[in-house]
């Protein structure tokens, strides 16, 4: 079983990676840039939530929302 010391530094990583780590850049209509930043931000929320799943079938105890926000993802 997955350790929450192995939860805790995998949710680390994943903050310092997050897209948007230092401000949303600004993109004006046309920048092909923002498209790309907008399909890295859909990589790692994915990532982040790809990851969760195999974490929880491991651990049922494992909790989703605290290593989504732990990882920099805002949850409502």
């Amino acid at each position: 079983m997955t350790s929450k010391r192995t939860f805790e530094a995998v949710a680390a990583q994943f903050y310092k990676s997050r897209p948007w780590s230092h401000g949303v850049p600004e993109f004006n209509d046309k920048d092909i840039k923002a498209a790309e930043y907008h399909a890295k931000c859909v990589q790692f929320e994915n990532d982040v939530v790809g990851i969760a799943d195999v974490f929880t079938a491991d651990n049922p105890g494992f909790d989703r929302i605290r290593f989504y926000r732990a990882c920099g993802l805002e949850v409502r």
